[in-house]
């Protein structure tokens, strides 16, 4: 747990541009273990949590990312600032990209409904 942890508090600080000054630091890192102990104390199933990560991280991971990354390649080659080699053409760095995009966000809602419908609202499809 504390390995975890000491990772989930550098993420955190980094992600929203914190110093390591004691003021914030401590804040922080109380703010985090209380989220941590309210979700531990409530929380009776993790397989949901792990359903819902694996529906939308698998989502992300597999479609809407490659589809960003090649838009944004695609967008970064054609500027005249730039040094980025052309990897990409019109048909790859527009409709492939917005493809698998648009692909990804709807598995995305479909499976997270499909987790909430099954997990939470014992739905049966």
């Amino acid at each position: 747990f504390p390995i975890a942890f000491t990772g989930l508090r550098t993420a955190t600080l980094g992600l929203f541009n914190c110093g390591t000054r004691r003021r914030i630091w401590v804040p922080l890192t109380m703010t985090l273990l209380s989220i941590i102990g309210v979700l531990g104390s409530t929380l009776t199933d993790l397989g949901v949590v792990n359903s819902l990560g694996g529906a939308v991280f698998g989502s992300l991971i597999e479609l809407i990312f490659p589809g960003l990354m090649i838009m944004w390649t695609y967008s970064a080659s054609k500027s005249k600032d730039t040094d980025v080699i052309e990897l990409f053409g019109p048909f790859e760095g527009k409709t492939v990209a917005r493809t698998l995009t648009g692909l990804g966000v709807v598995l995305l809602i479909f499976g997270t409904s499909v987790v909430l419908c099954i997990k939470v609202f014992h739905v049966d499809l």
